[in-house]
């Protein structure tokens, strides 16, 4: 959904369906059902109450912010959620960082090497200086990876989009979630052509692809992006 006009006291809005909700409104067999939705404040530059403060700068964001259109691409329709969470007391969000399988958060794979064409990972909440509640652990994840060349172990995507983003949904591993959720996953490298190496490798150097995976929170919407090194 997107803003039309807000310049007067009326809201109007523009609601579309994405890609994949078109392709599963298609199937026509009855099972297409919108159960749930979601708000995003993409459009809006925080910057302004800091500058203003939170009355004048609320008043500001509500008269000044662009109107967006609605967006058919599931991937960027929202890259930033909004939450509920009851405590008002809240002042700080998780962070979810790498915590093995990577160097320098950058994961190493190579079409060559014997056992380097696919590594496992792990990623793990954490925060400081509050208590984890129960509301800031996230159950599931999103995964985008680049479809050219990864895959995610064991898995399926969910959708493919026009640029060969693949979208996954894992669920956060078993056990103890105390200190915040933990997700783990294998990284497997496709066979790649000497002619994907030459278009899609770096400009000084044809045999190394750089690619990244995004891996981000259903529930908090808190993520991290990590870049991925192929080697020919």
């Amino acid at each position: 959904m997107g803003f039309l006009d807000n310049s007067t006291t009326n809201i109007v809005l523009d609601a579309v369906l994405t890609d994949l909700g078109r392709q599963l409104l298609s199937k026509n067999d009855g099972s297409f059902h919108i159960s749930k939705f979601s708000f995003g404040d993409d459009d809006i530059d925080y910057n302004v109450i800091k500058n203003y403060g939170r009355i004048i700068g609320k008043e500001k964001i509500e008269k000044n912010s662009p109107v967006m259109e609605a967006l058919t691409n599931e991937n960027i329709a929202q890259k930033y959620r909004l939450i509920t969470i009851p405590n008002d007391a809240l002042f700080k969000l998780p962070n979810l960082s790498l915590s093995s399988g990577a160097t320098n958060d950058i994961v190493s794979l190579s079409t060559t090497i014997a056992g380097s064409n696919n590594k496992s990972v792990l990623l793990q909440q954490s925060i400081t200086g509050q208590t984890f509640q129960r509301d800031l652990i996230d159950e599931s994840y999103e995964l985008f990876v680049n479809n050219r060349f990864l895959e995610i172990d064991g898995a399926s995507p969910v959708s493919i989009d026009e640029f060969q983003i693949a979208r996954y949904f894992l669920p956060r591993n078993d056990g103890d979630v105390t200190n915040g959720s933990k997700i783990s996953f294998t990284i497997r490298l496709k066979t790649i052509s000497s002619t994907q190496f030459t278009t899609y490798g770096k400009t000084q150097d044809k045999n190394t692809i750089i690619t990244y995976i995004t891996v981000r929170g259903v529930n908090t919407g808190v993520s991290n992006q990590f870049e991925i090194d192929i080697q020919k």
